[in-house]
């Protein structure tokens, strides 16, 4: 590489890639190379400081997390030196919560990578990068989406109508998903007015006998979770914790290592050669999957029926919740010690559970809801007494998950019962995974309506979330499932 300013019409743009782990290096390396870049990598900030002083770049990939100096320090001595303090950086982090990409605002990087990166995505946002720096030509107008396929969730944030952020927001929902609208039944829940009060919840939950203790359940194995989960799942609600020490406690489990070994080698992230040691599939994975890796390997692991449809079904479901409900979370600035894809992966644990015990028909409750279009919740009720989430809550205590979750499980099934921020992203994430996918898992008879009421209560959250959920509700789906059980195709 030679120290000369580059020629936009003649030469190729030039990156510098800085991670301390070499293999997340070599796979972003070798993901750029169809694109014929000129690339210079290095495992350290002060290399990489010393890389920038010698030549120039058109852009520098940068992990946050490193032993001494961050990438946030190395973007900070970049804006302090009058030759580079325009120098363009896009941050890669773990960081589950929204914090990361706070920073690398206000430090004025073009863009944040979350890891797990995946090799097209990450070249299809390095290229519009690339094409805002003047490296490329932008795409002709005719290669841009028609704006009439703009989903009419993204638009919601908009005062197009008049109305609130939450008002037009729900009128944005509603208009885009008549077809829907057929599925609304006086049984959805009610009226957001008639949400309960806390002291009213509490009365009921402490007159109610556990779900757990119903004879039906007894034959049911519910263990206690396993230890190393418990400890991953600290960690990583720890802001200090890297993915050394994560990858250490992942390495103590069998089954964790395999689950980790392959959700990282999958198609998924159509890696060029496989990875065999767990702690480099931990730094490609990075903090934000390996918890969603290892707590849905443990669920699946105690409870997931796998040759039962309404159990793959729910699994699927969960997952999808989860994922949306992590993202919706970062959006609204959710603490990272009270992730929500926690309790969204969690969410469907009390139908996982219905399904495992041999006393309980499911496929009557199933029935049920298709014949009479209610929540899969009422029908529970009418049939058992109670319902998944309740049983759920009882579950999450059980195996020692913090208070908030068992709380969030229990509450965030029916709109008129959430009231929380963490409740409402869970909820939010619930009906939006069923809105994406309606044929997956009815468990609302009316997830359009439900969002649009989620909508109407907390109208400062959604504005934040509206624009971004429809892409976000589409991904999840599109996740790898750490159980192993492909994701079938709608």
């Amino acid at each position: 590489m030679t120290d000369t300013p580059r020629d936009p019409n003649q030469d190729p743009p030039r990156l510098l890639l800085v991670d301390s782990n070499r293999v997340f290096l070599r796979t972003l390396e070798r993901t750029f190379h169809p694109d014929k870049y000129e690339i210079r990598t290095v495992t350290g900030i002060l290399e990489a400081l010393a890389e920038v002083s010698r030549h120039d770049f058109d852009l520098v990939i940068c992990e946050v997390k490193f032993t001494g100096l961050t990438g946030f320090d190395f973007v900070r001595r970049l804006r302090d030196d009058p030759k580079r303090k325009d120098l363009a950086v896009v941050l890669i982090t773990g960081n589950p919560s929204g914090a990361d990409a706070e920073r690398g605002r206000v430090l004025g990087v073009v863009d944040m990578l979350m890891k797990p990166v995946r090799p097209q995505l990450v070249r299809q946002r390095i290229r519009k990068v690339l094409e805002g720096l003047g490296c490329f030509d932008p795409p002709k107008p005719a290669d841009r989406p028609l704006a009439s396929e703009e989903s009419p969730l993204r638009s919601a944030a908009g005062p197009a109508s008049g109305k609130g952020a939450g008002g037009a927001a729900a009128s944005a929902v509603s208009n885009g998903e008549s077809k829907f609208a057929h599925r609304r039944s006086a049984s959805n829940g009610g009226s957001i007015a008639r949400i309960l009060n806390a002291s009213e919840r509490a009365k009921r939950k402490k007159a109610a006998p556990c779900p757990l203790a119903d004879p039906r359940m007894r034959k049911v194995r519910v263990p206690v979770f396993r230890a190393a989960t418990h400890q991953i799942l600290a960690q990583l609600s720890n802001p200090e914790a890297t993915i050394r020490q994560v990858s250490r406690i992942v390495e103590t489990d069998p089954g964790l290592s395999t689950s980790v070994l392959r959700v990282v080698n999958s198609a998924y992230y159509g890696l060029k050669s496989a990875v065999g040691s767990v702690s480099d599939a931990c730094a490609l994975l990075g903090l934000r999957d390996l918890g969603t890796i290892c707590l849905g390997a443990s669920v699946s692991e105690v409870l997931l029926v796998r040759d039962d449809p309404i159990s793959r079904a729910c699994w699927l479901h969960s997952l999808a919740t989860g994922y949306i409900a992590r993202e919706l979370g970062a959006l609204v600035g959710l603490p990272r010690n009270a992730d929500p894809g926690v309790a969204g992966i969690l969410s469907g644990i009390g139908i996982l559970a219905t399904v495992a015990s041999p006393e309980i028909n499911h496929h009557a409750i199933a029935e049920i809801v298709e014949r009479r279009n209610c929540r899969w919740a009422e029908a529970e009720r009418e049939l058992l007494g109670f319902d998944h989430a309740e049983l759920g809550g009882a579950i999450a205590r059980q195996w020692g998950m913090p208070p908030w979750i068992g709380r969030v499980i229990e509450d965030s099934e029916d709109p008129a019962k959430v009231g929380r921020p963490d409740e409402w992203v869970v909820a939010i994430g619930s009906f939006a995974a069923e809105w994406k996918r309606p044929s997956a898992f009815p468990r609302h008879p009316d997830p359009v309506g439900a969002i649009r009421e989620l909508a109407e209560v907390r109208p400062h959250l959604w504005a934040k979330v509206a624009p971004q959920l429809d892409r976000i509700a589409t991904a999840a789906w599109e996740q790898p499932d750490p159980a192993g059980i492909l994701t079938e195709k709608a």
